[in-house]
């Protein structure tokens, strides 16, 4: 009886651990939430190549679905993370949209709804804000912080070939899509300008800024001259992802 008893709390224990293993950090969560707002920008991206027919659309297929999987871990993950009525609300709404972008990502994209497509997922970028602030509130963290700027740079670089590419499409009113161009613009145009200034800026650090302020301001050019170029915007915005690679140590907190 004694040595069934001690396989019972041996069974439990491992139980417990293994439940304690999955539990994430604030720190944690808020990484998770903020590379969930990157991943449905990059299920985006996926989608419309596919649409194109653009000359990536096999290594397209295969990471919208990886893309895919990644966010529903992460979502999985964030929904245990705070059992607080607010938290679980939150999560909710993020569900029952994810539900419906995904639901656009099982279908053959079809490039007269590129407006569609573009508010679905907008609309899914824009309910991770609230968990984010919450959890930026929750750790003393500036909305404006040097992280939050370069994770807001990483969801662009996903954004801007989506962009250009949407621009091919057959679109009923393209006003929406200046308009997100010239929004990316001048949010990145401030965040440059914040990091230029902060305390953590080193002398490196100031360079990659400045080949990201002109990475932007190629952006900028090409799309006012309406050059329809997405191969090199394509490269471009995987110069963009590398530099933000090696000015995020130099911010970490």
């Amino acid at each position: 009886m004694i040595k069934r008893m001690g396989l019972i709390v041996m069974w439990v224990g491992f139980g417990f651990f293994a439940q304690a293993t999955n539990v994430i950090t604030q720190d944690e969560a808020l990484d998770l939430a903020r590379q969930e707002q990157i991943l449905v920008a990059r299920l985006l991206k996926d989608i419309v190549l596919i649409g194109s027919n653009f000359l990536h659309k096999d290594v397209a297929q295969k990471d919208k679905k990886k893309t895919i999987e990644l966010f529903m871990q992460n979502l999985k993950k964030l929904k245990t993370f705070d059992t607080s009525k607010h938290w679980q609300v939150m999560m909710k709404k993020i569900e029952q949209q994810g539900q419906q972008s995904k639901a656009f990502a099982d279908l053959q994209p079809d490039p007269t709804q590129g407006m569609r497509y573009l508010h679905v997922f907008s609309r899914m970028n824009h309910l991770w804000d609230a968990p984010i602030a919450y959890l930026e509130k929750k750790a003393h963290i500036q909305p404006d912080s040097p992280i939050g700027i370069l994770t807001s740079f990483r969801i662009y670089a996903q954004q801007i070939p989506t962009l250009y590419l949407l621009r091919t499409w057959e679109l009923k009113d393209p006003s929406m899509v200046d308009q997100a161009m010239e929004h990316i613009g001048q949010k990145t145009l401030i965040g440059l300008q914040i990091l230029q200034t902060a305390p953590q800026t080193t002398a490196a650090a100031r360079k990659l800024l400045k080949k990201l302020q002109g990475v932007s301001l190629y952006f900028q050019i090409m799309w006012d001259s309406k050059v329809r170029t997405p191969v090199i915007v394509m490269k471009k915005s995987k110069e963009v992802q590398s530099i933000i690679e090696r000015l995020m140590p130099i911010y970490a907190p």
